[in-house]
């Protein structure tokens, strides 16, 4: 993915996985099930390995870093995109207008405020940004790609608001 301002977004090594779910109805269920997902962790592949498999701006999520710094008040231009298959790219802590998705002009459906925007291989889409709310650096917002399995393995991002 690649942000305005020379600030990329990159995605790489996308697998698809599928996950397990255990449904638990009593104490001793729930320590059998505990010792199975550990068990299923142990002998299966950690596919994000260090949770560093995914980037954005050349880099994965790092909870002491913060990435992005913005005044309160201002209303920015975001330019995204990633070169690979389409991800929905979120914004914490704010709203935004979609300029454009994926190099066209926005569908009806995503007229208005949003804090989601569709982005797919090598095409840009803009998104104006208002940034009203307080975000220091010990509680900044986040942004990311809004599948679950990309956030875990680090395509995400944050920023303040000050």
């Amino acid at each position: 993915m690649k942000l305005v301002g020379g600030k990329m977004l990159l995605c790489v090594n996308n697998i698809f996985h599928v996950c397990r779910y255990l449904v638990v109805t009593t104490a001793l269920a729930a320590l059998t099930a505990l010792a199975a997902l550990a068990a299923l962790a142990a002998v299966g592949d950690n596919y994000c390995g260090d949770h560093s498999a995914m980037f954005i701006n050349g880099k994965p999520m790092d909870i002491d870093r913060i990435d992005e710094t913005v005044r309160k008040g201002d209303t920015e231009i975001w330019r995204i995109s990633v070169d690979d298959f389409r991800h929905p790219f979120h914004v914490h802590g704010c709203s935004f207008r979609i300029l454009s998705q994926e190099n066209a002009e926005p569908p009806a459906y995503a007229q208005g405020w949003k804090d989601m925007v569709h982005v797919d291989g090598n095409q840009w889409s803009e998104v104006l940004v208002r940034f009203d709310y307080d975000a220091p650096a010990d509680a900044p917002y986040m942004y990311h790609c809004h599948i679950l399995e990309h956030e875990d393995c680090g395509m995400m991002g944050q920023f303040t608001v000050t």
